[in-house]
């Protein structure tokens, strides 16, 4: 089936000659991803955020009515969905949580087709896969005996962040991870707009369970809460011994098939008299007893419009209409027409000139003044006054990992002692430093390496760190990013905190793959 539809977009492609669009668009309760392959043609798959129901479509471009679009439901075929099951193991002060995540992953295998593909994993610092994604359940059964707890850290966001990018390379029309937590997070470097990013460019819908370790910290639960939500999955809030609530697992899988792929026709608006804009809003809106649902997708109408100086061929002897007052080139003005104007508005000009001329003279006063000392940087400016940043150096390869810049010296190298230990033959053993002074700017210095410094391309001894920098060691290429102390990422008050950018690492670590 996937074979006819890309010889059907392809044959659509060759034969309008038109280039192709594409649009990935999260709406309002609705996810879409459309290929406008033909001139007065828009296919879209889609998938609504709730169970299937009896609904009606309407299509409007640039506020003009469009035919119904024609609908196809979503084919549950066999392979078409993929869906991991993704365990906090964690905590050991709660060792009852994989206990009971045992029981809630059956529960779901209950309510999931049989003829899908399913896999198992669990997190703690860690991402650990127990049963790889393939067909059938009865291997999750299988090992669910694995999940035993951790007590080690929970780094959340990096372990949902690697299992998005796991599943969003398994090949399947729709995915879902299941994400069982009690969503404590001790991550200092990922945040949750990397993991709804990836789930979004992945097109994998997150659907949470969360488990409550206390009341003070029942709060936490909304990030798990929170990333269902953006993603177009739904939240439970589970306890141990109890089943999942009622209809929870059902719910999920009726809404993972929901939706299915539907074709607009824009012949009628693109043939209206009054010609569109190069680019035009195409409003979708769902409305059943399911609920309702709206997405608005910006169309390039470009090669969709007719040319320009083409004439109408429905009807090629019928008397041509004169072309509108708003077509009609205007004529330039004389001279005299320009100079009337110059002389009615000569005292305008004269004020204008005298304000430019007071204002340059007045900022020349200003830059003479003494004391006036030299500004940060830019990245400088956006720093609360007693208030200290949090930066991350990220890996330049394929993975892109992340490393916090903690305390206030962060040496680099090869050795053990180094707070970010790099197995690389090209970095000396104590290669650099980073500083982080009090005025919140950050200085890397050079530790006599053998293969020297290099910042954005120039070899430094010192150098001051902007947001962006990037910082060259041996063979090794690191990006340098700054945050503000109150741009720092879910940062609470009143709970756990999820950056932690100045606590001196447990162990030291090499670089290691997300």
């Amino acid at each position: 089936k996937k074979l006819a539809h890309a010889a059907a977009a392809l044959a659509l492609l060759f034969s309008s000659g038109v280039a192709g669009y594409e649009y990935h668009v999260y709406g309002d309760g609705v996810q879409l991803a459309c290929w406008q392959m033909a001139r007065s043609q828009l296919v879209c798959d889609f998938r609504r955020f709730a169970p299937p129901g009896p609904e009606q479509v309407t299509a409007r471009l640039a506020g003009r009515e469009l035919p119904a679009p024609q609908v196809t439901p979503y084919s549950t075929e066999p392979g078409t969905t993929a869906v991991m099951f993704l365990v906090d193991v964690s905590d050991a002060e709660l060792p009852v949580a994989p206990v009971a995540a045992r029981d809630h992953v059956r529960d779901l295998l209950r309510a999931a087709p049989a003829h899908q593909h399913y896999g198992l994993a669990s997190f703690a610092s860690e991402v650990e896969i127990h049963a790889p994604v393939a067909p059938g359940s009865d291997r999750i059964r299988n090992v669910l005996g694995e999940l035993t707890p951790g007590g080690e850290q929970a780094e959340l966001y990096r372990s949902v962040l690697e299992a998005v990018r796991l599943l969003g390379h398994y090949p399947a029309q729709r995915r879902a991870l299941f994400l069982l937590s009690d969503g404590l997070a001790d991550d200092s470097a990922y945040f949750h707009d990397d993991v709804v990013d990836a789930a979004r460019q992945y097109e994998v819908t997150i659907f949470g369970i969360g488990y409550v370790k206390s009341p003070a910290l029942s709060t936490t639960l909304e990030r798990l809460r929170r990333l269902a939500e953006e993603t177009g999955g739904v939240y439970v809030t589970a306890e141990p011994g109890v089943p999942l609530a009622q209809n929870f697992a059902s719910r999920a899988f009726a809404q993972l098939a929901s939706g299915g792929r539907l074709v607009v026709d824009l012949s009628a608006a693109l043939a209206d008299s009054v010609p569109l804009p190069s680019e035009a809003v195409l409003e979708l809106s769902w409305r059943g007893s399911v609920g309702s649902a709206t997405a608005h997708l910006p169309l390039q109408l470009a090669a969709a419009a007719t040319r320009a100086g083409s004439a109408p061929t429905a009807n090629p002897g019928a008397p041509q209409a004169a072309p509108t007052p708003a077509t009609r080139r205007p004529r330039p003005k004389s001279v005299g027409q320009q100079q009337s104007w110059f002389s009615r508005n000569v005292l305008w000009i004269g004020v204008g000139v005298v304000v430019l001329l007071v204002g340059g003279l007045l900022g020349w006063f200003l830059r003479r003044l003494p004391g006036n000392k030299r500004r940060e940087p830019a990245w400088a400016n956006t720093l609360e006054l007693n208030a200290r940043s949090f930066a991350y150096l990220e890996v330049q390869d394929e993975l892109h990992t992340r490393h916090p810049v903690s305390g206030e010296i962060f040496r680099i190298g090869r050795h053990a002692d180094n707070e970010l230990m790099v197995a690389d033959a090209s970095l000396s053993r104590f290669h650099a430093e980073i500083k982080h002074e009090l005025n919140s700017r950050y200085v890397i210095r050079d530790l006599e390496s053998l293969n020297g410094v290099y910042v954005n391309g120039r070899k430094a001894r010192t150098a001051i760190l902007s947001n962006g920098d990037l910082i060259e060691l041996g063979d090794v290429t690191l990006k340098f990013t700054v945050f503000a102390a109150h741009d720092r990422p879910e940062i609470d008050a009143n709970s756990d905190s999820t950056v932690t950018p100045f606590r001196l690492p447990d162990k030291k670590k090499g670089l290691r793959p997300i």
